[in-house]
């Protein structure tokens, strides 16, 4: 039943191609077949998310005024998503 889910959501998502944090990379293997279609949240942007496309970790940007949400995969308003990003150290 995920696939459904992932095919609707796309259409919430815009994708942007760029290079996600070294962190975020070894966090998900984009070479596991397994991994497609997996969304994850951005590590310090609650209006970004990073996804597995053709091999490679992409981040991606909702749009204007919405945020990610990871229980749902999808973006949403601010008020109906819980936004947890981790701390940044330079």
């Amino acid at each position: 039943m995920k696939f459904p889910l992932v095919i609707a959501c796309v259409g919430l998502l815009v994708l942007s191609v760029s290079v996600p944090s070294a962190q975020a990379q070894q966090e998900l293997d984009c070479n596991d077949p397994n991994n497609i279609g997996i969304f994850l949240p951005h590590p310090t942007d609650c209006k970004k998310y990073l996804n597995c496309w053709q091999g490679l970790l992409i981040e991606g940007s909702c749009p204007l005024g919405l945020y990610f949400d990871l229980e749902r995969q999808v973006c949403e308003a601010e008020a109906r998503v819980r936004c947890k990003m981790s701390d940044v150290t330079p």
